[in-house]
């Protein structure tokens, strides 16, 4: 009795060892779905969906594959802790079902964000390529005003004039 009892606490304790092993694995799949800037990027695009019909019904359905990946995110967390009580107390049954749930939940969220990011990212070129020429612009502005500056000497009789311009 007393080995059989011995045998059955070290195949217990190897479980919870791997299911705690498990359970890290899980911990770092659902940080790195929390890293995701998907916020972020859904609140821009739901600014400049305000502006365009087209855009505004991209960004409804990017909503919509959103408010999904919340929930799998919520859902997963709920698992993650529930998984964590379940191992501490010795529930292992209900830890491996708990473990089940919660690789599908991860998996279905990785997938959600990973649709989300792509669809996001396509309603945000157009505001990136206007960004970036902005940039441009600016730093050929200043690239002008420099030069401008350079020359003052020469073009002192037109500065004020000049000086005007580049405030404008």
């Amino acid at each position: 009795v007393v080995l059989i009892l011995l045998i059955w606490m070290v195949i217990t304790r190897v479980r919870t060892k791997s299911y705690q092993k498990d359970l890290k694995g899980y911990q770092d799949r659902y940080d790195e779905l929390k890293n995701f800037p998907l916020q972020f990027k859904m609140n821009k695009a739901n600014t400049i969906g305000r502006i365009d019909e087209e855009t505004t019904r991209k960004v409804k359905e990017a909503q919509e594959v959103f408010d999904k990946y919340e929930e799998n995110v919520a859902a997963a967390a709920e698992h993650l802790s529930d998984a964590d009580d379940a191992i501490s107390v010795g529930k292992l049954k209900k830890a491996d079902g708990l473990l089940d749930q919660l690789d599908e939940e991860l998996t279905a969220a990785k997938t959600g964000a990973t649709t989300l990011n792509d669809m996001l990212d396509l309603i945000l070129a157009k505001e990136t390529t206007q960004r970036q020429l902005v940039t441009s612009y600016k730093n050929r502005f200043r690239a002008l005003k420099s030069e401008a500056q350079e020359h003052s000497a020469e073009l002192s009789y037109c500065w004020q004039y000049l000086e005007e311009k580049i405030s404008s």
